[in-house]
């Protein structure tokens, strides 16, 4: 019996001495975990990782502590722009500008600052994860996919203060600096918004899962399992020879772009994919990189922006006056408009391909839920339809700002000028046309042996 109760003592003891060490280990995984996004801000994808593997509700207390460290930084912005406002404002200190701000009620516009950011902060990391989201699943519960998506979303909380307290500074040296150009705002915001983006992108990769090693070969037909078939056979199935699904000559030879990466086969593999999406995706080869894909991507935003900046500078010039002069304005301002587009294009891009990458997680299209993200990457190649047809709309033909006719008669009854509802409605047929190439994609690509 005194064994027993001196071992039970004994185990007592040793359990206690362990418990600071486990304390410890706790602490040090949250002081990691919590310093993730300042520590890793140059590397996006071992950020993400390590939110994604942070302790039990460590994603609750990143996001709440990440929120208030961001509005109270707003905040500071705010009340720095007011004191240092080259108007005045009469307000010398934060004292001053929180009583100016509180001169007439209680809650005054600190209040409304802290709210509006902190919503749109939380709101903005709930939609970008979903933007990632269908191309981070891979295998298991779609739920904790998407909690992987939030987490890399959140450890972007790191870049995106930095960037803002940049901002916040142009701006004060703006306004502290007279004789300064105006621009050199919206060119800041505009790199910070091009590098978050990439740093987003980076840090989903991160968290994405990876491509199946071991996949069964399948009929390119209907899928049917080809292990005991030999290249002289045919399906039983839907009777396609065995040779067109396995032998990569036969199938899947890959686009231009996967089998040369220079400028001529970019250009071949847009109009391919334009022009001819099913033949296209047959010829798609799923099972290599992804740098490929976001490689061949990458271009086309790249060229749509100039392209767009080109063509701004090209239809103002144009219109304007032949004795007036030609500043450097004339030349940044139309390139950052052209940018602006493009990052609004990329973003329908993503919300249409997020919707379909949706579907197809719910109803289990692929074999490799990972074939989405060469689909998604390659068809942004319809981008530059929606880039041509509303360029021309706009400065060529002057059909989106015309409000006679058909279009016109029939806005004035819902109260909508007539050039903003021929505007819906062409671009809403193209984003219909979008959904459906994205079907067709998903067909071509469905049962891919490479």
């Amino acid at each position: 019996m005194s064994g027993g109760g001196e071992r039970a003592i004994g185990g007592g003891f040793f359990m206690a001495q362990a418990s600071p060490k486990r304390s410890r280990r706790n602490v040090q995984s949250w002081v990691r975990f919590l310093s993730a996004p300042i520590v890793h801000v140059f590397s996006p994808k071992r950020a993400a990782r390590r939110v994604a593997h942070g302790p039990r509700g460590g994603l609750a207390v990143m996001m709440l502590g990440g929120t208030a460290v961001y509005c109270i930084t707003m905040l500071l912005i705010f009340a720095f722009g007011t004191m240092f406002d080259r108007f005045g404002s009469g307000a010398s200190s934060l004292v001053g500008v929180w009583r100016q701000w509180h001169a007439h009620e209680s809650i005054g516009m600190a209040e409304g600052i802290l709210f509006f950011t902190a919503l749109i902060l939380n709101g903005l990391a709930v939609f970008t994860a979903w933007l990632f989201f269908p191309f981070v699943h891979g295998r298991g519960p779609a739920v904790r996919s998407y909690r992987r998506a939030l987490c890399a979303m959140v450890s972007a909380i790191g870049v995106l203060w930095l960037e803002t307290i940049l901002v916040g500074l142009v701006i004060t040296w703006n306004q502290m600096t007279p004789g300064v150009e105006d621009a050199i705002i919206p060119i800041s915001i505009l790199i910070c918004v091009i590098v978050l983006r990439a740093w987003l992108a980076a840090a989903a990769r991160g968290v994405e899962a990876r491509p199946l090693r071991r996949v069964p070969p399948r009929c390119e037909g209907c899928g049917y399992d080809l292990t005991t078939r030999g290249l002289e056979d045919v399906c039983t199935e839907c009777g396609l020879p065995v040779r067109m699904s396995l032998v990569r000559s036969e199938t899947r030879s890959g686009l231009p772009w996967q089998l040369e990466r220079t400028p001529i086969s970019w250009t071949q593999t847009v109009l391919s994919v334009l022009i001819k999406p099913q033949e296209s995706y047959r010829q798609l080869r799923l099972r290599c990189k992804s740098s490929q894909s976001i490689g061949f991507s990458a271009y086309i935003w790249a060229t749509m922006a100039v392209a767009a900046g080109v063509w701004i500078f090209a239809a103002y010039f144009l219109g304007a006056p032949s004795y007036r002069r030609v500043t450097w304005e004339d030349f940044v301002f139309p390139m950052l408009y052209g940018i602006i587009l493009t990052i609004l294009g990329w973003v329908v891009h993503r919300v249409i391909a997020a919707i379909v990458g949706s579907w197809w997680i719910y109803k289990g299209e692929f074999i490799d839920p990972t074939w989405g993200r060469a689909i998604r990457e390659y068809e942004s190649s319809f981008a530059w339809v929606f880039f041509f047809t509303n360029g021309v709309g706009f400065s060529i033909g002057g059909a989106f700002e015309a409000n006679q006719g058909v279009f016109g008669g029939i806005g004035a009854q819902f109260g909508v000028p007539g050039g903003l509802l021929l505007f819906l409605i062409v671009n809403g047929l193209l984003l219909a046309l979008w959904v459906c190439r994205f079907a067709t994609a998903t067909r071509a690509v469905r049962w891919s042996n490479f």
